[in-house]
C-alpha cells in the first residue's frame, strides 16, 4: 500500500514538472516567434522574456545552444522581414549566450553600417582567438568610422598580434584613423607598441601630436605597472624632451620619477631649484608620494640651501609622510626665516619629531606672537610615539616658565590623564603661569588626589591670582568628580581656618553628597555670620531635593532677607525640576504657596505652577488672576496647564479660562485662552 501511494505521488510530481516544463517551453517558443517582428519602443514583454532565458542559459547548455541558434538565424535573415530592432536585440543577447560558433556571423556584420557597433560589443568580451583574427581581417574591408570602431575594439582586447597593422595605420594619412590606432597601441602597451608610438611621436606635428602623446602616456603607465620600467622610461623621456603641452610635460616628469628612481633625486632637485612654481609644486607632490621608506637623502641634505619656496614644499611633503629625514634641517628652519618656511618646519617637527623636539615647539608656542605660535601648539598635539607624554613632561622641567606652562597645557589637550599626579607637582611652581597650567591640568585630568593637592596649595597660596586660579580649578574638578570629590573636600574644610571655610562651602553644592549636606547644615547652625551666609548660598544651589527641607526652613526664618530670596528661588528650582512625580511636585509647591509674599516670589510661584499640569495647580494659578500686576502671567500659566489637562478637565477649565479673558491685559494671552475655550467644545 505504501509503495502504491509513493508511486502515485511520484507520478503526480513528474506530471506537474512535465507540465511546468511544457509551459516554459511554450513561453520560449512564443517569445522567439515574436522576435523577428520586434520594434523599437514596443515589445517589452518579448524582450523581458528572452532576457530572462538568456540569463538562465548560463546554467543550461541546451537552452544556451537553442538561444544562440535562434539569435544567429535572426542575424542571418534579410531585413525585412526581420526588423533592425530584432537584429539589435540578437547582437546584445549574444554577449551572454554566444559561443565560438557566433564569431563568423558577428564578424560578417563588422562592415554593416547599422550593426557594426553592436557586433563589436558582442565580440569584445568573447575569449576566443577567432575574435582577434576577425577584427584584424575587418581592418582590410572597413573604412571611416567603421574602421575606427574596429580599431577601438582591438585596443579594448589588448591584441598584441595587431601591432604591426596598427603601426601602419598610425603612419597613415587619415588623422582620425591614425589617432584611433595610437589609442589602441597605448592600451596594448607592449614593447613593440611603445616603439611604434615613440617613433610616431618624434615625427608627428599638428593636432595628432597631442593624441599620440596621450597614447604614449597610457602605454608608459601600463608598462610601468607590468614592471617594464625601462620601456616606460624611454617613452617618458621622449615626451619630456619635446612635450606638446604642459600637462604632458608634468605627467612625463612624474612618470620618470617612478620609472627611474635612481635618477629621481637629481630630477627633483633640478625642479626644486628651478624658477617654475608649478614644477616645484610637482616635485613636492612626487616627494609626498615617494615610494621609499624615507625621502631621498640627497633632497634632505640639500634642503637648507634650496630656495625658500622649495624649502616649504619639501617640509610639507615630509610632514604628510611623517618623515624624519628632514628633521635636522627643520629644527634650524623652525627658529628663524620666512614665515611660510617656519610654519612648514614646525608641522614637520610635529609629524615626525621626538620628545626632544617638544622643547623647541614649546618655546615657539609660548614665545611667538604670529601664526608660528599656534602652529607650534598644534604640532605639540601631533607628536606621537610610545612614552611621548612622559618624555614631554620630563622635558618640561628644564624649560623656562612660559614654555613650561605651554607644554603642560599641551599635555592637557593630549588628554595625558596618566600624568595627572606628576602635573599636580607643578602647582607649587614659582612661575605663576606654570602653576596656573598645572591647576588647569588637575581640573581636566585629575581625580580626588589632585583635588586634595589643589585645595592644599589654595590654602597656602600667598597671592590672589594664584588663589583664584586654584579655586576655579578646584570648582571645575569638583563638578567633574561629583560625589567622588566629597572626601578630599570635607578633609580640606575640616583643616581650613575660619577665613577659608566660607569659601570652601561654595564648593559643597557642586559635590552634592550627604556628607557635604550635613556639613552645610552644621554651618547654618554655627552662629558665625560668614559661615551661615556661605551655607545658605550653598543650599540654595544644591543639586537635588535632599536640601528642600533646609531651604524651606531658611524661607521661614532667614538669617538675612537675601537668604530668603536665594532659598525661595532654590526651592522652586528643585521642586519643579528635581521632583519627578507630578503629585509630589504639587505637594512641594503647595507648601511654598503659603510663604509667597513679595511680587517676585509670587511670579516664581506662577511660573512653577505653569509647569505643574494638575487641577490643583490650575486652581492655585487662577487665584493670582485677581492680582492686577500678575494677571497676564497667571493667565499664561492657566493656558499652559489647560493645554496639558485637555478636555478631561473641560468643566473645571471653562470658568477659569473665561476669567482669563476678562482679567488679562495682554491680547495674546486673551487670544490663547479663547482658542483653548473653543477647542474644549460644548
Amino acid at each position: 500500500m505504501k509503495r502504491t501511494v509513493f508511486c502515485l505521488c511520484a507520478a503526480a510530481g513528474l506530471a506537474f514538472w512535465s507540465a511546468a516544463a511544457r509551459a516554459a517551453q511554450s513561453d520560449l517558443d512564443k517569445a522567439l516567434a515574436q522576435l523577428p517582428a520586434l520594434q523599437y519602443g514596443s515589445g517589452d514583454e518579448t524582450r523581458n522574456a528572452l532576457n530572462h532565458y538568456a540569463a538562465a542559459a548560463a546554467q543550461d547548455p541546451r537552452l544556451r545552444r537553442r538561444l544562440e541558434e535562434a539569435f544567429l538565424k535572426t542575424l542571418q535573415s534579410p531585413t525585412p522581414p526581420v526588423t533592425l530592432a530584432a537584429k539589435d536585440f540578437a547582437c546584445r543577447a549574444l554577449q551572454l549566450v554566444g559561443s565560438e560558433k557566433a564569431v563568423p556571423v558577428l564578424a560578417g556584420l563588422l562592415d554593416d553600417p547599422l550593426l557594426s557597433h553592436l557586433a563589436r560589443k558582442a565580440l569584445e568580451p568573447m575569449p576566443y582567438d577567432a575574435v582577434d583574427r576577425a577584427f584584424r581581417e575587418a581592418l582590410d574591408r572597413t573604412s571611416g568610422s567603421l574602421k575606427i570602431g574596429v580599431i577601438g575594439s582591438i585596443g579594448q582586447r589588448r591584441d598584441a598580434g595587431a601591432t604591426d597593422r596598427l603601426s601602419l595605420l598610425l603612419r597613415g594619412p587619415d588623422p582620425a584613423i591614425a589617432g584611433a590606432a595610437a589609442r589602441a597601441l597605448g592600451k596594448i602597451a607592449t614593447s613593440d607598441a611603445a616603439a611604434a608610438l615613440a617613433e610616431r611621436f618624434a615625427s608627428t606635428r599638428g593636432q595628432n601630436r597631442a593624441v599620440v602623446a596621450q597614447a604614449c602616456l597610457n602605454a608608459a603607465r601600463r608598462l610601468l605597472a607590468k614592471g617594464q620600467a625601462g620601456e616606460a622610461a624611454r617613452l617618458y623621456r621622449a615626451l619630456a624632451a619635446s612635450p606638446p603641452s604642459r600637462m604632458v610635460r608634468e605627467a612625463a616628469f612624474l612618470g620618470l620619477i617612478r620609472a627611474e628612481p635612481d635618477n629621481a633625486p637629481a630630477r627633483l632637485l633640478q625642479a626644486l631649484r628651478g624658477s617654475e612654481a608649478r614644477m616645484r609644486r610637482l616635485a613636492g607632490r612626487a616627494l609626498a608620494d615617494w615610494a621609499g621608506p624615507a625621502l631621498p637623502a640627497e633632497v634632505a641634505a640639500a634642503l637648507p640651501r634650496l630656495p625658500q619656496e622649495s624649502q616649504a614644499i619639501v617640509l610639507e611633503a615630509a610632514a604628510k609622510r611623517k618623515d624624519a629625514t628632514v628633521l635636522p634641517a627643520a629644527r634650524t628652519l623652525a627658529r628663524r626665516g620666512p614665515e611660510a618656511v617656519r610654519l612648514a618646519a614646525v608641522a614637520a617637527l610635529g609629524a615626525a619629531g621626538s620628545a626632544s623636539d617638544s622643547v623647541l615647539l614649546a618655546r615657539l608656542a609660548s614665545g611667538e606672537t604670529g601664526p608660528v605660535g599656534p602652529a607650534a601648539q598644534e604640532a605639540l598635539l601631533n607628536l606621537s610615539g610610545e612614552g611621548m607624554d612622559q618624555a614631554m613632561l620630563d622635558a618640561a622641567r628644564s624649560l623656562p616658565g612660559p614654555a613650561r606652562a605651554q607644554l603642560i597645557r599641551s599635555l592637557v589637550r593630549r588628554r595625558a590623564s596618566g600624568l595627572a599626579p606628576q602635573l599636580a607637582g607643578f602647582l607649587g611652581d614659582s612661575d605663576l603661569e606654570t602653576a596656573k597650567a598645572a591647576a588647569e591640568a588637575c581640573a581636566a585630568l585629575g581625580g580626588p588626589n589632585e583635588l586634595a593637592a589643589l585645595l592644599a596649595q589654595w590654602s597656602r597660596a600667598a597671592d590672589a591670582p594664584r588663589r583664584e586660579a586654584f579655586f576655579q580649578a578646584a570648582q571645575r574638578l569638583c563638578a567633574r568628580l561629583g560625589k567622588a570629590a566629597s572626601a578630599p573636600l570635607l578633609k580640606a574644610y575640616a583643616a581650613a581656618d575660619a577665613a577659608q571655610k566660607p569659601e570652601l562651602l561654595r564648593l559643597f553644592s557642586t559635590v552634592g553628597s550627604q556628607e557635604a549636606l550635613d556639613a552645610a547644615r552644621s554651618a547654618m547652625r554655627s552662629g558665625d555670620p560668614a559661615l551661615t551666609d556661605a551655607a545658605a548660598r550653598a543650599l540654595a544651589e544644591w543639586p537635588d531635593i535632599a536640601a528642600l527641607a533646609d531651604l524651606y526652613a531658611i524661607i521661614r526664618r532667614p538669617p538675612a532677607p537675601v537668604h530668603r530670596t536665594l532659598a525661595f528661588r532654590g526651592y522652586v528650582r528643585l521642586a519643579t525640576r528635581g521632583v519627578p512625580e507630578l503629585w509630589n511636585k504639587w505637594a512641594c509647591l503647595r507648601t511654598l504657596l503659603r510663604e509667597a509674599s513679595s511680587l517676585e516670589e509670587k511670579r516664581l510661584m506662577i511660573s512653577a505652577l505653569g509647569e505643574t499640569p494638575t487641577p490643583e495647580a490650575l486652581q492655585a494659578a487662577a487665584k493670582f488672576l485677581d492680582d492686577s500686576p500678575l494677571a497676564d502671567e497667571a493667565g499664561a500659566a492657566v493656558v499652559r496647564i489647560g493645554k496639558a489637562l485637555g478636555k478631561k478637565q473641560a468643566k473645571l477649565l471653562r470658568p477659569i479660562l473665561e476669567k482669563v479673558v476678562q482679567k488679562a491685559k495682554s491680547k495674546p494671552v486673551r487670544d490663547d485662552a479663547q482658542a483653548l475655550l473653543r477647542s474644549l467644545g460644548g
